[in-house]
């Protein structure tokens, strides 16, 4: 099962775009269509980042981009998170703000 585990908006008031969004994802069934639906629910959300402008655009694009590399981190260790727990590292972040850079709204 694979749900966004917390989300957290700050400032989190009305008609403010937010300064910082964290999101977390829940991953308690580490399986090959588990890991589909989580990239589903990923690449559902993305539309946001590339409506949105500015900043809060551009980290909602990057948020997406590294759940989907966490992703890719998984399938490469054959879905066994408890071996091979996926961490980004220094060298994913370059790829992930190309990734969420090539994803905006031209």
């Amino acid at each position: 099962m694979t749900t966004v585990g917390n989300l957290t908006v700050s400032p989190n008031i009305v008609n403010a775009i937010p300064g910082r969004v964290t999101m977390s994802i829940d991953m308690r069934d580490p399986r090959t269509d588990t890991l589909d639906r989580a990239r589903g629910m990923l690449q559902a959300g993305a539309p946001l980042g590339r409506t949105l402008p500015g900043r809060i655009g551009l980290e909602i694009r990057a948020t997406v981009q590294g759940g989907l590399r966490i992703l890719e981190k998984l399938e490469r260790a054959d879905c066994d998170m408890f071996r091979t727990r996926p961490v980004l590292k220094w060298h994913d972040w370059p790829l992930i703000m190309a990734r969420a850079l090539q994803n905006r709204e031209s």
